[in-house]
């Protein structure tokens, strides 16, 4: 029977918080056609310019994504952006040949500031078909709800919790990634994101911080900026378990993340053979 990574791990209901990537930021390549399965740097694109700009975009603390429209491949200038980390903007600009991004600066210097939101949709089909197959009907139900502001991206890692979304909230800093994201959760997901809110059901971490960290902040449903990390420290006595102090609306609290491992079957449609998974327990401390 032909299985899908991302229904197993459905079924068997997964955990997701705690599996969002750990770079506070992102930079973005708009880049039509076929990606390979390393994203831009096998495709069209020149691929001494795209390992470059994955070298310096990992040295300043940046994802880099290939991008491109849902349901189509565009034409004429292709678009770059770069949303920094901790920072309410995103900074877009536009290129013809690829040798033009060799030297972008990747500081905000340059580029024309934009604080709407903004959707990206996992659709990297050589990556895991499960991207593609539930990825594309959801790029294409945001586009009808917010047409000009979703992009299908490559690779945002947990490829088995597709369809996965970058949500990055309007005038505010941050982002998140949702995961199990349906068609039918598109409104949902677009009002709380765009109320700074983040959808905990479907809540795989807050981007940039490490993964207990993020599984703590998904416990007290953190949106973007309503939740500071006072103090993460890993427990002396127990090196799985981490103690992290939180302060948000209600006050602090501090809370005891313990990292666990289980194997799991098929963690990629290319992977069938069980591997070990991380996941986290929280509780009050």
């Amino acid at each position: 029977m032909d299985q899908h990574c991302s229904v197993l791990a459905a079924v068997r209901e997964e955990p997701m918080a705690g599996t969002a990537f750990t770079q506070g930021g992102l930079l973005l390549v708009e880049q039509p056609g076929a990606w390979g399965r390393t994203g831009l740097a096998e495709s069209d694109f020149d691929t001494d310019v795209a390992r470059e700009l994955d070298h310096r975009a990992a040295a300043g603390g940046l994802r880099l994504l290939a991008i491109r429209p849902p349901g189509r491949f565009g034409g004429g200038r292709r678009r770059w952006a770069l949303r920094l980390p901790g920072q309410a903007v995103t900074r877009w600009g536009s290129y013809d040949a690829d040798a033009e991004l060799a030297d972008l600066p990747l500081d905000g210097s340059v580029g024309e500031a934009d604080d709407g939101p903004l959707y990206l949709v996992c659709t990297h089909a050589k990556r895991d078909r499960c991207c593609a197959l539930y990825g594309r009907p959801v790029a294409e139900a945001l586009e009808d709800l917010r047409p000009g502001r979703v992009w299908g991206c490559s690779h945002t890692g947990g490829h088995r919790f597709a369809p996965v979304v970058v949500t990055i909230p309007p005038r505010r800093a941050g982002a998140a990634l949702h995961g199990r994201v349906s068609a039918r959760d598109v409104p949902e997901l677009v009002a709380a994101t765009e109320a700074g809110r983040t959808l905990p059901r479907l809540l795989r971490g807050l981007v940039g911080h490490p993964a207990e960290v993020q599984a703590a902040l998904a416990h007290v449903g953190a949106g973007y900026g309503d939740w500071v990390v006072s103090h993460a420290e890993r427990d002396p006595r127990q090196d799985s378990t981490h103690s992290v102090e939180l302060r948000g609306p209600s006050g602090s609290v501090r809370l005891r993340v313990s990292a666990y491992q289980t194997q799991e079957p098929m963690v990629s449609c290319g992977k069938p053979d069980p591997a070990p998974q991380t996941h986290y327990r929280v509780d009050r401390a």
